[in-house]
């Protein structure tokens, strides 16, 4: 696979101020087709939940060298440092036919291999068959998520909303987020085909649904800083 976009320059100091940063062309157009050819193919024949399909990492040797080319490890490590991984992947559809809606909340969970009863790790949950758990606020500090948008996401087409520096505050209860204020406060991530987001898993997050749906696709990478889990836990896929 060809390189993406070296030119992409990020600056690790604004993430940590906005806990997100919108990138208007992280990889070329031969590589997004490419991408997007490789995510019809795994949509159309795996079991969707919610337009998705989790675990793409393990189902797709494509995904897996470009989680390793050089763009996406220099984007990654200009932030979370040298060493950091790709622990949970996703592809995203959002079409005429499943045209949900995410509300306003912060990604508090991790995936892991198996449960093992550590302290401040809880409480546990099964999703698809992969143990859940909710780790302290220090781990999830040490993650990046990376929104590859391999087709257009306009503001009629459902794209993600994001709320500036709403992650300093760490976790925070869920009743304590209040809709409207976030409404008020939210800046729109529309990218082109091929730009991406970069999220801190705290920062608040909705989508609403879309109002011209057509494809959305989006590739979901989450990254953990070298070390980031402490032992005997391991990433689920790691």
């Amino acid at each position: 696979m060809r390189n993406s976009n070296p030119q992409v320059v990020i600056d690790p100091d604004r993430i940590a101020a906005d806990g997100f940063a919108v990138l208007p062309e992280l990889i070329d157009g031969a590589t997004c087709d490419h991408l997007r050819g490789e995510a019809v193919r795994l949509l159309s024949g795996g079991e969707l939940r919610r337009g998705g399909l989790r675990g793409v990492l393990r189902l797709s040797e494509l995904f897996r060298e470009f989680v390793r080319s050089d763009a996406v490890v220099s984007v990654m490590e200009s932030v979370l440092g040298p060493g950091c991984h790709a622990v949970r992947s996703i592809v995203f559809d959002k079409t005429a036919e499943s045209n949900w809606l995410v509300p306003w909340h912060q990604d508090t969970t991790i995936a892991l291999r198996t449960r093992c009863e550590v302290d401040r790790f809880g409480p546990w949950s099964v999703k698809d068959g992969i143990p859940h758990v909710r780790p302290p606020s220090q781990v999830l500090e040490r993650m990046l998520t990376l929104r590859v948008h391999l087709d257009e996401s306009g503001f009629e087409n459902g794209p993600l909303l994001v709320v500036p520096a709403s992650h300093l505050g760490g976790v925070l209860p869920e009743t304590s987020i209040d809709p409207a204020r976030c409404e008020q406060s939210s800046v729109t991530c529309a990218t082109n085909a091929g730009g991406a987001v970069l999220m801190r898993p705290l920062t608040l997050h909705a989508s609403r649904r879309a109002l011209n749906p057509q494809h959305r696709r989006v590739l979901h990478l989450e990254f953990a800083a070298r070390g980031a889990l402490p032992e005997p836990l391991e990433w689920a896929e790691f």
